[in-house]
């Protein structure tokens, strides 16, 4: 089974256009819009216990995330649950693994949402395929 090395960078505006000006990437193989509400408890005990939770819309697909992951880093491997649901909210089930983590009383509700952009670009080069992602966006919370 492959395994999935996640690299994140942050850039700077300029260092941004002068990647999407240059020739290195070429044309984007897809350009999205997107959604992702994160959740979290009213006490913080996800986060608090190295969870997080989303849902990410993009069109009418909607994909529930469930992450376990140690301190943020650039580069990390983490257990990661996905699945496809019906709407904007997270299903607490027992297909969830933060249901027998926090039991089946588990309430959570909005925290923020990331709307963004994001292109892809799908390079393949000696058995290895690398999945290029730029996302640029807003983070709202509240109003």
């Amino acid at each position: 089974m492959p395994s999935e090395i996640e690299i994140k960078l942050d850039l700077s505006s300029e260092a941004l256009e002068c990647l999407l000006g240059s020739d290195l990437l070429g044309e984007p193989h897809e350009a999205l819009q997107q959604s992702s509400t994160y959740f979290e408890t009213d006490d913080r005990r996800l986060s608090e216990k190295g969870f997080s939770l989303r849902v990410r819309s993009t069109g009418a697909s909607h994909v529930q995330t469930v992450k376990a992951s140690g301190p943020a880093k650039s580069l990390f491997v983490r257990s990661e649950w996905e699945t496809s649901i019906e709407s904007n909210e997270p299903v607490l089930d027992h297909t969830s693994p933060l249901i027998s983590e926090f039991g089946p009383e588990l309430e959570v509700e909005a925290a923020f949402t990331v709307f963004i952009e994001r292109r892809v670009w799908n390079i393949e080069l000696n058995g290895s395929r690398l999945e290029v992602v730029v996302d640029r966006g807003d983070v709202v919370s509240g109003n």
